[in-house]
């Protein structure tokens, strides 16, 4: 066995919120050692403090697994979820870490994995009934019929088109009324460059626009994710696909003083629908119903605050108007 998967292994992280420590899932040890995926991102080497801290490290799975165990399956995309050395940071791991702490009768461990490999591992824990749930995954109709989910637990801003401050006038072409970008537009426009990574998926919607310029001379692709905010204050390119929250992290990670803004694509939604999801188990059910409840008990979704440190002060202006929208339209569609 090779020893960068024997590292792996040793990068499982138990966290001891009843009395005993728990072990990593045998069939869950085996998806770590799959080949690495081929749309795993690279993650800049800063840490925002969490208020999670690793007390031990689980090497023998030589243990019984029973329904007191979530075993919770992280993808490590910045800033969500930041890898450095052994603690994971980022505003994903402190939301998780609000949810961890009231769910105090069940021991957690917290793996990180690619996304892949980490909806494998829900997979596998249907079959096993283990409880292994994945936060912030987005709401889909295929994923609703093969794994279990929560009611929203964190509605965030999409990926948006993320443009110098100073240069916006040379997109007035392709902005509507509302403010919001025609990205079909601005890809035909051959004087606006950008950079998109090859094995990034940027959601359907996205996706299906990007297939149509896939050629165009003014798309450079790139193996790895580009360093959007670089190659903007470089001049290199004139737009970026990025999510909102990025921005911030990358001004800090890289020390770069840029005044950038992010626009929101037309025809995309306002907010995305991000939920816990778990293993379709009877130990899963059982974790969705307490999320569920603690959601009920939690209309204001303190844990957002998070989130919000995140974003610039007009990302986070136009993530609260959408909040509200998005308010109104939950209780509707509840009171029906």
């Amino acid at each position: 066995m090779a020893a960068g998967k024997l590292n792996m292994c040793r990068e499982i992280f138990t966290w001891r919120l009843a009395a005993r420590p728990i072990a990593v899932p045998i069939a869950l040890l085996m998806a770590l050692l799959t080949p690495d995926d081929a749309h795993a991102h690279d993650n800049t080497s800063v840490v925002i403090q969490s208020p999670i801290q690793p007390i031990a490290k689980t090497e023998n799975a030589n243990v019984r697994i029973n329904t007191t165990n979530i075993t919770w399956v992280a993808d490590v995309i910045a800033p969500d979820f930041i890898k450095v050395e052994d603690p994971l940071n980022g505003y994903g791991i402190q939301m998780l870490d609000w949810f961890i702490t009231r769910l105090p009768d069940y021991d957690h461990q917290i793996v990180p994995l690619p996304r892949r490999r980490a909806l494998d591992a829900l997979r596998v824990g249907k079959g096993a009934d283990q409880a292994v749930c994945l936060p912030g995954l987005a709401r889909s109709p295929e994923r609703q019929r093969e794994l279990l989910m929560s009611q929203t637990v964190v509605p965030t801003l999409p990926i948006s088109i993320v443009i110098r401050h100073d240069a916006i006038g040379q997109f007035q072409n392709v902005t509507n009324q509302r403010g919001h970008i025609n990205l079909r537009a601005l890809l035909e426009d051959r004087t606006l460059y950008t950079a998109l990574s090859i094995s990034q998926s940027y959601g359907p919607h996205i996706d299906t626009i990007l297939a149509r310029a896939i050629a165009a001379p003014n798309v450079l692709r790139t193996v790895k994710q580009p360093n959007f905010l670089s190659m903007l204050a470089l001049d290199r390119i004139d737009w970026a696909l990025a999510y909102p929250t990025e921005i911030k992290f990358h001004r800090r990670a890289e020390n770069i003083d840029l005044d950038v803004i992010s626009l929101p694509i037309e025809g995309g939604a306002a907010l995305l629908d991000l939920v816990i999801a778990c293993s379709r188990s009877g130990s899963g059910a059982m974790i969705i119903d307490r999320i569920d409840k603690i959601l009920k008990s939690n209309p204001d979704m303190p844990w957002l605050d998070y989130y919000t440190q995140y974003l610039d002060p007009a990302d986070n202006q136009r993530f609260k108007t959408s909040l509200k929208a998005f308010y109104i339209s939950d209780t509707a569609s509840n009171a029906q």
